[in-house]
């Protein structure tokens, strides 16, 4: 990605790390323009910052993932700050599925058990309410019971995106009257997985702070 890409664009403020599951702790901000090999950023805090200090600053991409980089502070004036160009911005790949909490309603079909094709009950669909989502499969509900190694075609909606995805049945848990039921996605397209990483770290962000305004 190029920096000129991020002028005007929010992004997170915080100290050089390597871990990019929980940025609930970080501090927004905009980069407001590039000028005279600096870029100009707002804050929206005010920080105790000092010039020569390292720091990072990582972009959300809702369809590409996490871009970050890090650099020195140059000089101090809040709420702007001027940073060193970074000599590179790269890009965190998440293989390691994290879940959150999140629920809307599911619709699901079944589609093969052991090799079997069921397509042709497409049409007896069961419902269900989310529990819980990862970039690797989700939880939910349901009043219907469901067997292990049952492929089923997912239809469930993200904020305004309406997804459909295969997926394994992987636990069955009784649950009182209802089930309780895990699955593995089985994602062909890398556009889709990253879709649904990134609804799931920027809805841990909304969560977290979420708790930590209950918190206060």
């Amino acid at each position: 990605m190029d920096i000129n890409h991020l002028v005007n664009k929010k992004l997170n403020f915080r100290k050089p790390a390597v871990d990019f599951s929980d940025l609930s702790d970080t501090i927004r901000c905009q980069i407001l323009e590039i000028k005279n090999e600096r870029l100009i950023v707002q804050l929206s805090n005010d920080l105790d910052l000092t010039s020569g200090k390292l720091v990072q600053m990582v972009y959300i991409d809702n369809a590409q993932g996490i871009y970050y980089f890090n650099t020195e502070i140059v000089s101090v004036e809040m709420p702007l700050i001027k940073l060193k160009l970074p000599n590179k911005i790269q890009n965190y790949q998440r293989r390691q599925f994290v879940r959150v909490e999140y629920q809307t309603e599911i619709e699901f079909s079944p589609v093969s058990y052991q090799g079997e094709n069921l397509t042709h009950l497409e049409d007896k669909k069961g419902h269900g309410q989310m529990i819980d989502i990862s970039g690797g499969g989700i939880c939910f509900k349901s009043d219907i019971k469901l067997l292990e190694e049952l492929v089923i075609d997912l239809r469930f909606r993200l904020n305004e995106n309406d997804f459909e995805i295969l997926g394994e049945v992987v636990r069955v848990l009784k649950k009182g009257d209802e089930y309780e039921i895990g699955i593995k996605f089985d994602i062909l397209s890398s556009k889709v997985e990253d879709q649904i990483s990134n609804f799931v770290l920027q809805q841990q962000i909304k969560n977290r702070r979420r708790k930590l305004v209950v918190s206060e």
